[in-house]
């Protein structure tokens, strides 16, 4: 009678998560979370529960709710990998790197086979500014998930990061082959066949991305630089100009139909951009710069100087030094 009871009572809580994630899925997130903890009320060591409903809390934000959840599993079950994975994402949303690398460490010490903690480990990796080590993470999950396309297009983007582009396209490509339907994956290989300087091969992939995600802001921008790039000012300029009407406060899009203006002699036609972009990013060097043009052209020198002191000092790798060299030519004396 009481193994018929407990099979009872596990099929009970079996039903009511999978009512959960369904809610969860459909986005009645309250809902989900009232049923993760009834089940967690009938067990309260029930893993599964325990694990649903702190992810609930990260998708939600409450990422110290979600952490005291996932450790009073691990100190039951200190070997579920995935859940140790889980933790180490939710402590990297509270911005403690390294407590969530040695988490994703741990993971993979009880686990080497564990496909969501190589992946999040890579991920992570990147996100802090290591992309070799990020590919060795990459690698080994695709070793474990060949077929993955994310993966590659991940591994493309590691790859690029350390300007091996002719890798960075036979990953994406990878990725392509599997979801050849992937918006983000076509843009990621215009961009790569860009900095091959492939530019018409780049131009089929951005459009290739664009008719499969026509408002995505990225991969029509990124076909405005390269039609530039091809010598063809007109297209170019009509995608800028789509760019800034799906997103206003497009800095980049903005700042460039400012320079194509200001190469034409028409500053009234860049001001407005600049200022939108300043709006948007009030820092950005390479709108300050041509702020700073613009305003030596309208007579305004004092603010336009002003300026490239800001850009000067904010240490750009390629404004500053320009501002810099404007700063010391302007303060010479005439000849």
């Amino acid at each position: 009678m009481e193994t018929t009871n407990e099979t009872g009572g596990a099929r009970e809580i079996r039903e009511i998560l999978r009512r959960g994630v369904t809610s969860q899925l459909a986005g009645d997130l309250d809902e989900a979370r009232l049923r993760y903890q009834h089940a967690l009320e009938l067990d309260p060591e029930d893993d599964h529960a325990a694990n649903n409903l702190a992810f609930l809390h990260m998708q939600q934000g409450r990422h110290a709710e979600a952490v005291a959840i996932y450790e009073r599993v691990l100190a039951r079950s200190p070997q579920r990998a995935t859940v140790r994975s889980n933790l180490a994402l939710a402590r990297a949303a509270q911005g403690d790197v390294p407590a969530a690398l040695a988490e994703l460490q741990r993971a993979l010490d009880s686990d080497g086979q564990n496909l969501p903690a190589w992946d999040n480990l890579a991920k992570l990796l990147m996100a802090t500014g290591r992309p070799a080590e990020a590919e060795r993470a990459f690698r080994s999950a695709l070793a474990l998930a060949p077929r993955t396309p994310h993966l590659h297009h991940a591994l493309g983007t590691a790859l690029a990061a350390q300007a091996r582009y002719p890798e960075a396209i036979e990953a994406t490509e990878a990725a392509l082959a599997l979801a050849p339907e992937n918006a983000l994956s076509w843009q990621q290989l215009g961009v790569l066949l860009f900095l091959r300087h492939d530019l018409g091969s780049a131009t089929e992939a951005l459009r290739r991305a664009l008719g499969l995600a026509p408002e995505d802001t990225g991969s029509r921008y990124q076909l405005a630089v390269v039609l530039l790039a091809r010598g063809e000012q007109e297209a170019g300029t009509r995608e800028l100009e789509r760019v800034v009407l799906l997103d206003g406060n497009h800095v980049a899009a903005r700042t460039d139909l400012a320079v194509l203006a200001l190469g034409q002699g028409r500053v009234a036609e860049a001001l407005p951009h600049l200022s939108t972009a300043l709006a948007a990013a009030p820092q950005n060097p390479r709108a300050l710069y041509y702020q700073a043009q613009a305003l030596a052209l309208t007579g305004d020198r004092p603010q336009g100087l002003a300026l490239l002191a800001a850009v000067r000092d904010s240490g750009d790798p390629r404004y500053a030094p320009l501002a810099e060299a404007q700063l010391r030519s302007s303060a010479a004396p005439p000849p």
